[in-house]
């Protein structure tokens, strides 16, 4: 038996042969007003804000909310640590204050004896990659923008965003 998903993750059925959009695993069987959603590792619930159990103000809070958890997935790869992550302020200004004739600095000097690359390479590589994080950033912060104003401004929850696009808005 495999379980079926939609192209948006979401539960859509079995069947007795694998397909494209399937899995081995059974997805738990969700409480009204929630669905059952594939992320490629496995299975969650998470609410269906559009189903008949919440009023128009309730699917509104529970669709910011997708919002508003959004903003913390900077990384969906999970290619960094916390840990890393939390250094990326630290490395930009080094590498600013490099560029503009100062010292390396402790991450920057780091980088450049564990990777072997010139602090030149670490630094360009450094402002490179945060103007990339920019760009997306700000891009990023306009669709938020633009969600919460659809949201906010919904007159029914037919007019709400669908869950999925909510799901899997990231930077």
């Amino acid at each position: 038996m495999f379980y079926t998903y939609d192209e948006n993750g979401f539960y859509s059925g079995t069947s007795d042969v694998e397909v494209e959009r399937s899995t081995k695993w059974k997805p738990d069987t969700p409480p009204p007003g929630y669905q059952s959603y594939f992320d490629g590792y496995g299975w969650h619930t998470v609410q269906n804000y559009q189903d008949k159990t919440w009023t128009l103000e309730e699917a509104k809070s529970i669709a910011l909310g997708y919002v508003n958890r959004r903003i913390f997935v900077s990384d969906p790869s999970g290619k960094y640590t916390e840990y890393e992550k939390d250094t990326f302020d630290s490395q930009y200004a080094e590498a600013k204050a490099y560029q503009d004739g100062g010292a390396a600095g402790p991450y920057i000097n780091a980088i450049s004896d564990a990777t072997g690359e010139s602090v030149e390479v670490v630094v360009q590589k450094v402002l490179a990659k945060r103007e990339e994080y920019d760009a997306r950033l700000s891009v990023f912060a306009a669709e938020l923008q633009v969600l919460r104003n659809k949201i906010t401004k919904a007159k029914r929850k037919m007019d709400l965003p669908a869950s999925s696009d909510l799901i899997k808005q990231s930077v």
